[in-house]
């Protein structure tokens, strides 16, 4: 008797969950609840650019880290797979593999709800990633993790880039978001680091002078340029050679040799102002800069 009452209570719950109704709440925290330092250092080959990180997940983390990724612009056309080479090794001997890139795509989707009746169809715009994670074990707290990224696209290049953390998060909750109360959290969110990564090469010269400009700024934002007299002398330089890039190709010329003033006094600043991954990241945007004014 106590058995088949039990099998009906867990029938009636299972039919609860079917219809999105009811749920158990996750424990009190966060898929972007945990802390994790990252060391990372970029480099320039002739045909690539690598990029490397070192992931330290804190031991006090609740749960074990199941992926991370780059996230582009939705309109950014990710490059093929095998344009990238990512290789990643962390405690336990434990390989994480990478390089399954998504494309960017918008999904519709519209369910029924026997209570509530239809939803509208919605449409989300999911942006491509670059996503690595491992089949074998998730890192655990504590453990580290070690990437190296080697792109050889022509679509990418060096910059101020978001690395995106995600942990486990609970099992259970209201299988239609719209159906949880107003103020329940699901807690879906990744944990976001600055770094030098890898973003949407621009297209043109000027697009590219103005990628330089945005890519010094973060720098010095993220603390990578330590003196802002520093940072102003790149920033003059970079103006100046911007503005001798608007007033068209025959002034190519003196547009490249600012760029080249810009390099030495990365080179000047190098280990001292300027972090070492910031003067390689700067130092090959610059190089791409020249190349494009025709050096």
């Amino acid at each position: 008797m106590k058995r088949n009452i039990g099998c009906l209570l867990v029938t009636i719950f299972c039919l609860f969950v079917s219809n999105g109704i009811y749920g158990i709440e996750p424990y009190n925290e966060r898929r972007n609840d945990f802390e994790a330092d990252i060391i990372f250092s970029v480099s320039n080959t002739a045909d690539s650019i690598i990029y490397k990180y070192k992931i330290l997940y804190h031991p006090e983390n609740k749960r074990e880290l199941v992926s991370i990724s780059f996230s582009y612009h939705p309109d950014f056309q990710v490059p093929e797979l095998g344009e990238f080479a990512v290789r990643g090794k962390a405690d336990r001997d434990i390989n994480w593999v990478g390089g399954r890139v998504s494309r960017g795509t918008r999904r519709r989707s519209m369910y029924i709800d026997p209570f509530k009746g239809n939803h509208p169809l919605k449409e989300t715009i999911i942006p491509p990633r670059l996503v690595f994670q491992t089949s074998e074990a998730y890192l655990k707290p504590g453990e580290t993790l070690v990437l190296e990224i080697e792109s050889r696209s022509e679509h990418t290049i060096v910059g101020v880039a978001e690395l995106n953390g995600f942990c486990n998060a609970a099992k259970w909750i209201w299988e239609n978001a719209e159906d949880a109360p107003p103020d329940f959290d699901t807690g879906n969110y990744p944990k976001t680091f600055t770094v030098p990564g890898p973003v949407p090469k621009p297209q043109n010269q000027t697009s590219m002078i103005d990628h330089l400009i945005a890519t010094t700024t973060g720098a010095y934002n993220e603390g990578w340029i330590s003196k802002a007299d520093v940072y102003q002398g790149l920033m003059d330089k970079l103006a100046a050679a911007k503005e001798n890039i608007l007033k068209g190709r025959r002034n190519y010329h003196t547009a490249r040799n600012i760029i080249g003033a810009f390099k030495h006094l990365l080179d000047a600043q190098r280990g001292k102002a300027i972090d070492e991954a910031c003067y390689q990241m700067l130092y090959i945007n610059a190089d791409e800069m020249i190349k494009m004014l025709g050096g």
